[in-house]
This record gives structure tokens, sequence and C-alpha cells, in this order.
């Protein structure tokens, strides 16, 4: 029989009470100790609890880690408690630095970013040094600024007198806008602008569009700055998109004038002034900003705006005392007042390039200069449209926006050169980039996750290098190379996981008749652009990179930065810059110089390849003679051969199959004789064919076929060319209009539309041969 177990002793009672009395001493320890760091070690050392409604970050030697265990944050953050974008306003700040430790749970890649201490930070270029060759010109402007307009009086001349903007070179704009209305937006202004004349003239003629009271003869002075004579002006008339003054008296190329231009207005600003007024719906700051792409400057102010006409800009922007506002340039505060914003000179900048933004004030994110793996980053300021109470929302576009300037800094040997970025998230529906400031649109940042928003930002950001200190008369080069750049920091950076590889396949035409491309690689403002600039443009620079080097465009942009800073760069300058860069390759200028011109319908090369045993016989199919860098790939190796002929024959040995540009690297399309492409189908799979792309053969022939560029089959080939166009049938390597036509070439239409049969593939040659033979 089990006995029945023992009541609890007194004993054992004992022990209870006694852990209980341990771990009561326990937590008044622990609460003691507690108390102890609120209240004494804790305002000795981490301050205040951070308010995010009014913080200004200031970056310091800072490392984040992401990954999927428990990681280490320590961040140091500045509180501010007011911020005003003036030298005179005051900011208090107090550093807090509290470490804390979370768990993130998450399987994207490690990112460790690191900024360098105040103590590491390299000076920005000197710009004062660079500019020293325009020492003169600053004081004949200081000089004839002194000069008074007197009154004056002539008789218009029997028949109107015209000039052209292109044969002015501008010099400097004192240039002051009122904001009178913000809801159309109506602006009025003054201006004196200094010019020097290219060439003998009797008129001053001035880009402007849809600017009024400009014909009041009152309004407008002219001074020669080199005599102090106030010369008069006789009349005043518009044609099309360009203002004259009529002159009393004819002047000779090399003299310096002041236009002075008083009370004009600018009613019909349009899209290149954008606004944002609240609503009782809608709680947003009141914002009003420039936007200025080509020819917009002149819908705003009277101006000489050509692509390759700079000048230095003084700007006073009144916006009233309930706003602030931001340009290219920091705020004087000796000449800035209460409603009145009035900023430093500015580099050279073309008409274009001026940026305002007023805005009521709101709670920007700032941070203070500092370098990235060595490059000098300017102090960054950051505007927002909205009244945002959590700004670590925003903290990557600072992340993103200091690797890619570090980047360009390093690419272009040439540091930033303001001491500060200003970036302003406005309600605009594409970006924008001015030397100085960066407007990003609110729609794209408030989707981060969009790769279009990351893209957008790093072009902007290369903006301020190639078109804000460097600036191409070619616009579709200089937007063509900035989306160049962008897919190679990306590729580097991996901020988009692309590479130029996957971007230049995107682009290529699958159709050598099409002359635009739907496809948005070039950043443009549609509604102001009468010529789009074609996504081809972009093609040469990979060419380029390919063929000679990974460095070579790079090197190609720090001969260009170490000669045309803050200036003008033509084509022929890059083209020069790239056989520089290419090791002295005259093919290589040769390439951008060609790429460039204005073409004919087909605007790149087209070459047929005829590989026999001991070589490649090259005819260019276009009207256009071009320079071709191509690859020739076979058993023996890869030869690099330039085609520069009509008819160019280039000796190669190969037993086995011959590929031009087996990688795909040019942006030629080359296609081949039936026995090449019979031999090439061999290609498939076969572990001995030089290309491992040779889809992309076959697919490039389906884009001339379209063209209408084939030269008409020989009845003896006609089996053969039938025997290529089935397998490529079969194997889907072509696809929309250019599937149909090569099915309607032998008789199998199963995928085609009567519209494309009947409106493209009966009126091409090659097909109405092959067509014919049953």
């Amino acid at each position: 029989m089990v006995p029945p177990p023992a009541s609890p002793s007194k004993k054992d009672k004992s022990s209870c009470l006694c852990f209980a009395l341990i771990a009561i001493i326990i937590g008044i320890i622990l609460c003691a100790g507690l108390m102890t760091w609120i209240f004494v070690l804790r305002e000795n050392g981490d301050g205040p609890d951070v308010d995010w409604q009014n913080a200004t970050e200031i970056p310091t030697t800072t490392t984040s880690k992401a990954s999927s265990t428990t990681t280490e944050l320590e961040s140091t953050t500045t509180t501010s408690a007011e911020f005003k974008n003036d030298a005179t306003s005051s900011t208090t700040t107090t550093q807090s630095a509290t470490p804390e430790t979370t768990t993130i749970s998450t399987t994207t890649t490690t990112e460790e970013i690191t900024t360098t201490t105040a103590s590491e930070i390299v000076m920005p270029v000197d710009v004062a040094s660079i500019l020293k060759d325009k020492t003169k010109d600053f004081e004949i402007v200081e000089k004839c600024a002194q000069t008074q307009a007197l009154p004056v009086s002539c008789s218009p001349s029997s028949s109107q007198l015209t000039s052209d903007p292109s044969k002015f070179q501008p010099i400097h704009y004192t240039l002051n806008i009122t904001i009178r209305d913000i809801r159309k937006p109506v602006l009025e202004g003054h201006m004196q602008l200094f010019a020097s004349t290219k060439e003998q003239i009797q008129a001053v003629s001035l880009h402007s569009v849809k600017i009024h009271n400009l014909e009041n003869r009152d309004r407008v002075h002219v001074i020669n700055c080199n005599t102090g004579e106030t010369i008069c002006v006789s009349r005043v008339h518009q044609v099309d998109e360009i203002i004259h003054l009529e002159l009393a008296q004819s002047i000779s190329s090399g003299v310096d004038l002041r236009i002075d231009i008083d009370g004009f207005i600018s009613a019909d600003s349009g899209p290149n002034v954008y606004k944002q007024i609240p609503t009782a719906k809608w709680r947003v700051p009141q914002m009003v900003g420039s936007i200025f792409e080509p020819t917009s400057a002149r819908h705003v102010f009277p101006s000489f705006d050509l692509h390759n006409q700079k000048a230095t800009f003084n700007l006073c922007l009144n916006h009233g005392t309930s706003m602030t506002a931001i340009s290219n340039s920091l705020i004087n505060p000796n000449i800035s007042t209460s409603g009145i914003s009035c900023f430093e000179k500015t580099v050279p900048l073309t008409a274009q390039q001026i940026s305002f933004v007023a805005f009521e004030r709101t709670n920007p994110l700032f941070y203070n200069t500092t370098t990235l793996d060595g490059a000098y980053l300017p102090e960054i300021n950051m505007i927002f449209n909205l009244n945002a109470k959590n700004f670590q929302q925003y903290e990557w576009i600072h992340s993103e926006v200091s690797k890619v300037m570090s980047l360009m800094s390093k690419w272009s040997g040439f540091s930033y050169p303001l001491p500060r970025l200003e970036i302003v998230v406005a309600p605009v529906m594409a970006g924008h980039s001015a030397l100085g400031v960066i407007t990003l649109p609110a729609q794209a940042i408030a989707y981060q996750k969009h790769t279009s928003t990351h893209e957008t930002l790093i072009k902007e950001v290369i903006g301020q290098w190639m078109e804000g200190v460097v600036t191409t008369e070619h616009t579709c080069f200089e937007k063509a190379l900035i989306a160049y750049l962008e897919w190679k920091i990306n590729e580097e950076l991996q901020i988009v996981k692309k590479t130029r590889k996957m971007e230049v396949s995107r682009i290529r035409p699958r159709n050598l008749n099409e002359t635009a491309d739907q496809l948005r690689v070039i950043r443009q403002v549609k509604p102001q652009s009468t010529n789009l600039c074609s996504p081809r443009f972009v093609e040469v620079f990979y060419t380029l990179d390919e063929t000679y080097g990974q460095d070579t465009v790079v090197g190609m942009i720090r001969v260009i930065f170490d000669k045309f800073a803050f200036s003008t760069a033509t084509i022929s300058d890059w083209a020069s810059a790239a056989e520089t860069s290419a090791g002295g390759r005259p093919e290589a200028g040769a390439l951008i110089h060609e790429w460039y011109r204005p073409s004919s319908k087909i605007s790149r090369p087209v070459l047929r390849a005829v590989v026999s045993s001991n070589s490649v016989d090259f005819h260019q199919l276009t009207e256009d003679n071009w320079t071709v860098p191509l690859e020739i790939s076979g058993s023996a190796g890869t030869q690099l051969a330039v085609i520069s002929d009509k008819k160019q024959t280039v000796p190669f040995v190969s037993t086995d199959y011959v590929v031009v540009d087996a990688s795909r690297k040019s942006h030629a399309f080359v296609v081949y004789d039936a026995d090449t492409y019979l031999r090439l189908i061999r290609c498939f799979g076969d572990s001995r064919c030089p290309s491992k792309e040779i889809g992309g053969v076959f697919a490039d022939l389906g884009a001339a076929l379209l063209a209408n560029i084939l030269p008409k089959p020989e009845n003896q080939d006609v089996a053969k060319w039938k025997s290529v166009f089935k397998f490529m049938a079969q194997q889907n390597l072509v696809e929309g209009t250019a599937a149909c036509c090569v099915e309607h070439a032998i008789r199998e239409m199963r995928k085609c539309s009567y519209w494309d049969i009947q409106d493209v593939c009966t009126k091409i040659d090659f097909n109405i041969v092959l067509a014919a033979v049953a």
C-alpha cells in the first residue's frame, strides 16, 4: 500500500518567502538604476528625444546594415528648432546619439553606407580659377552697370531691320522677377542684359514668346558699354519667337552692349512654371517654381535662349513675405529683404538652366557638407511639397544622391562646383535638373519601389554635370549620354538591378523603318519638344565602351571636363575626346560624328556580309556611308575590323562558323548571304559556335526585311532562303509584323493579319520574289 504524500513543511514555506524577498530587492535596485540613468546620465549625454517633424539631418560617420539577422544600428540625428533658407535666420541645433538594437528580418542584400567626418572634407573645384579668363567680362559688366541710360530720340527706318540671336554672346543677366499671381501664374520683371556682338548688326534680337510690354520703346534702352553712349532704339517688332530691337546706328563686331528692359510681363508661362495652391481639402504649402527645358526661358523673360549661349545670372525674386525662395546659387543676405530673395552671382549657365522656387516654409531635410569615397559632397537641402511629419521615409534620396555624386565626381575628375544642392519635391510630371537645383516629381517619390523613381533621380543628378557644368550644342547627344551614364551607374551601384546589355537589347529596333520609338529612355518633356530624341542615340556609347574598353566613355568625359567646364562643347569636341580616350583610334571619333549627323531614312549602318573560306566581303546597304568597327569571330579567334568603304574585303580564315559582331556590341546591323545563314542554323546548340546570341542574328534579318533593304535573292538561292525563313518561323526568332512577313514569304501565314500582308509584306521586294515561287 502506497502511503499518501506528505504535507508541505514550514521549512518549505520559509524558502519561498526568502526567494520572494530577494526578487523584491533586485527589483528595487533595477528601478534605482533606471531612475539614475534618466535623471543624471541621460541628461549629460544623450539630449532630448528626436522630433522628426522638425528634424534637420546632418550626416556623420554612420554605418547601417540590413541583413536577415539581428543588426546593431547606431544613428546620429540633429534636431532643428527652425530652418529658414536665408543667411539671416538662426538655427538652434542639438545633437543626440542614441544607440539602439533592432531586429530586421529581410531577404535584401546587405548594404553598407559610410560617410567621413568633417576633418576629411575635400573642398570643391576652384571655380574662380576656372573662370579667370572671364575676369575682363566681369569688369566690363560692373563698370557698364553704373552707366546711366539717357533719353534719346530717332525715327524708324523705312523697312524693318532684323538680326539673329546667334550673332550675340551673352555675358551676364541682372534679372528681377515679381510673382504677381501664383494662380495663372503671372510673372513681371525687369532686367539688364549684357552681351557682346559676334558680327556687325543693326538690331538686337532676343528670344521672346508671348511676353508683353516689349513693344513700348520707352521701356527699352541699349547702351554701348565701350563708349558709354546710349543708342537709340528706333523700332521694336516681333517676328515669330524673336523680338527685334532696331537700332538707329550700325554696331560692329566685338562691341559690348547693355540691354535694359523694364516692366515685361509673362502671363503665359504654361508648362515652364509649375504651381501648387492649397485648398480646404488639400492642405499643402503654397509653391511656385520653374522647370525650363530647351526654348523654355523665352516664355518667361527675353533672353538669348540657345544651347550654346552661357552667361552668369544675378536673380532677385519678389515672392511676398509669406514665402521663401531658393535658386541656383545661395541667397545674398546683404541684398535680400523680407519677401524679396536676391541670390549670389551664378556660374555661367544657359538661359534654360536658370531655376527658382518660391514656397511657404516647410520642414526640410538638411545635410551638411561631407565626403563619400573621397569625393566632395556639398550641403544638400531637401524641400517637400507636403507637410510631412516622418522624414525617415525620404532619407533614401540623400543616400542615392550621395552615391551618384561621388561616382560622377570620380568619373569626370571634376568635383561638384557649388556649396549647396537644392532638391525640391514638387507637383511636376517629370524630373528636372538645373545646376544647383534638382526638381523631382512628387508622385514618383511617393512610390520608392518603382524602378522609374530611382532612374529619374539618377538622371537628374547626372544632369548636374552633363547639362549644368558642360553643355553640348546637340541636345540629343546630351540627353543620350545622360541615359547611358544612368545605365552604367546602375550597373555599378545596383540601385536598379539592370545591365547596359539588357537596356541596349531592349531599344534595338525590330523594324529599321521605324524612326520613332515609344520607349522612354531619354528624359524629355513631350509637349515642349517638337523633335523628340530617338533612343537610338544612346547605343553608340555602348559600342565605344564594348569595343575599346569599359572606361572609354568615362575617359571621353574627363577630356571634355578638363577643357570645357562651364562652357559649351560641340559634337566635334566630343569626337576628338572619344578618339583620345580610345587610344588615338580615329574611327572612335568618326563613330560620334556620323551617329549624330542628319541622316537618311535608315539612320544606322546596315551591312551585308558574304563569308568565304579566306575572307569576309562587306557591302553597306544604306545610302549614307558609315565607319563601323566590327568584331569577326571564328575558329581562329576574334579580329577587330574597321569598315569604312561602301564595299570592303577583310581577310579572315576560319575552318568553322564565322559570326560578325558575335557578342552584339555594335550599333550596326549585319545581314548575311543565304549559305552563311544555313551554316548559322547549325550554330544553335553547338558548343563550337562563337556566338551565344545567335538568335539575334536572325532578329536583325527580320528588321532589315521590313525596311525593304535586302537585295533581291538570286533564283538559285530561293530554296535556301525559304529554308532560312522556315527555321525563323519555327523557332519564333522574329515577332510582330516581321514574323508575319517571314511567314508570308514561305506561304505559311498562321500569325498574319490581313492588313500586315497587304500594307507591308506584299510591298517588300524580297518577299515578292520568294512568294512567287511555290
